[in-house]
């Protein structure tokens, strides 16, 4: 299988889960880290 940019391909029930490769499947994510961004801009606040 081959997805294109999934934003939450575990969500969308295509893989398990992101921490281990599963057979035949490929892709990307586009999931923004919200949370981290927002710490990271508050630091330089």
């Amino acid at each position: 299988m081959i997805y294109s940019a999934v934003t939450d391909p575990v969500g969308a029930g295509l893989i398990r889960s992101t921490a281990s490769g599963e057979k035949n499947v490929t892709g990307i994510s586009d999931m923004t880290p919200v949370k981290a961004q927002i710490e990271l801009l508050n630091l330089s606040v």
